[in-house]
């Protein structure tokens, strides 16, 4: 009867005993009490359950804490990837359409300087064709690189006559600064392009080796590098 009387008394006391702040003679009134009660000791065993599922849950909510911590780093990190990849590839895709070239030789005064730098735009033509009037980079049969101007299409029919040309019979307008054909060169007259020829032409045509000679010749599609779109002065 003393010990179920004790009970409540020695149960407040188990939060310091289970704490370790009683005092000796606590501790043992304590440890006295739950040799002879088991009860309490049932008790005390719940207690110690209930610490641990705390502690537990307290690890696991840690560690879930971690977890989502740990998936906004990851994708911190793989936005930071694309992001760089992205970069690497627009610079890629930039290197790999433009380049830079300087112009040696007068054959396309007023419009194109010797020593002028030009910018140029290599996979427009893999986008579409090239046009008439459009200024090409291009290789040439000796494998040199060389800037004229388009004037013939493939399938075309090319006549130099009275210092103009024509194009299927009708005279072409090459624009206000273009300056009268002289030298027809060595061109047959008139000229059929085939189906994968482009005739060029220097637009200072006294000072040009372009498609009027057979040292030149017509230029087939795969050998125009790209289209002139950007002049430096």
């Amino acid at each position: 009867m003393k010990t179920s009387m004790q009970c409540p008394v020695i149960r407040d006391m188990l939060p310091i005993y289970l704490d370790q702040e009683a005092s000796r003679e606590t501790a043992e009134m304590v440890e006295e009490h739950l040799e002879e009660c088991a009860l309490c000791r049932d008790y005390l065993e719940d207690m110690k359950q209930e610490e641990k599922n705390r502690d537990t849950g307290a690890e696991g909510e840690s560690d879930c804490f971690y977890q989502v911590a740990k998936r906004i780093r990851r994708r911190k990190i793989k936005g930071v990837l694309i992001t760089g990849l992205i970069i690497v590839l627009m610079m890629w895709a930039v290197l790999f359409s433009f380049s830079r070239v300087i112009v040696t030789g007068t054959s396309m005064e007023p419009s194109v300087r010797d020593g002028q730098s030009l910018w140029v735009n290599k996979i427009v033509y893999r986008l579409k064709a090239p046009r008439r009037l459009d200024i090409v980079l291009y290789r040439s049969a000796d494998n040199g690189m060389k800037i004229k101007r388009i004037i013939g299409l493939p399938g075309e029919t090319l006549e130099i006559r009275n210092q103009e040309l024509y194009i299927n019979g009708n005279m072409l307008d090459r624009g206000d600064n273009a300056v009268p054909i002289e030298q027809a060169g060595e061109m047959p007259s008139p000229i059929v392009l085939g189906q994968d020829e482009y005739f060029m032409l220097g637009d200072n045509t006294s000072h040009s080796l372009d498609s009027r000679y057979s040292d030149h010749g017509l230029v087939k599609r795969d050998a125009i590098l790209g289209r002139i779109i950007c002049q430096e002065r």
